[in-house]
């Protein structure tokens, strides 16, 4: 009879070579996890209705910063036609904006929200997209060509720096090169108090 240690062993390696074999499988399968050859077809919520309040998008560029110098990225705000001053709004933030703001592409936030919220199925929420950014100039158009230089610099650092660019470069008007809105209308909109760690 093996003992319990070495049955334990044992075990632990069995599933070191079976994790392996998994990982080299995928390795060489490539394709087993393409989410894109699956077809979605869009829900009505996804589609455009006549009979929906549209919210007002706007577009902003460039958005520079403080917590990532020399660097600029683009930038889209979504308010629901229901945002009124005196109604608390939700806000959300998105990064890699560009995936989002597109009203015929894969998410198309700002036509799903506005159906969303019209039939009061999520509350009235205010949509931050925000692309990564590039450093010198930006390019003609938003998208991934050319890949943004500093998005994994933004987006994979294990740093506050993130949040700290979203409280001090996107929702504080004092470092906004092309401002959202002011740091008080961020506020009585969203009913939000904005700090940034120093």
């Amino acid at each position: 009879m093996p003992t319990t240690a070495s049955t334990s062993h044992s075990f632990a390696t069995f599933l070191t070579l079976a994790t392996a074999l998994f990982v080299s499988t995928l390795a060489l399968h490539p394709r087993t996890l393409n989410a894109a050859d699956k077809s979605h077809a869009h829900g009505t919520d996804s589609m455009p209705n006549a009979a929906t309040p549209c919210g007002t998008v706007t577009g902003h560029e460039p958005l520079s910063s403080k917590v990532f110098p020399c660097t600029k990225r683009r930038c889209s705000l979504h308010v629901p036609a229901q945002s009124h001053s005196k109604n608390q709004a939700t806000l959300i933030v998105f990064q890699d904006g560009h995936t989002f703001i597109n009203q015929l592409g894969d998410f198309r936030v700002p036509v799903v929200f506005d159906n969303l919220i019209t039939k009061a199925a999520m509350p009235v929420t205010i949509a931050v997209m925000i692309d990564p950014s590039h450093k010198g100039e930006l390019p003609d158009k938003r998208g991934w060509k050319p890949t943004p230089a500093n998005r994994s610099v933004e987006y994979d650092t294990v740093s506050s720096d993130c949040a700290d660019f979203l409280l001090t470069d996107v929702f504080e008007q004092s470092t906004l090169t092309n401002r959202l809105w002011p740091i008080d209308t961020w506020s009585k909109y969203c009913h939000i108090k904005m700090t940034a760690t120093n």
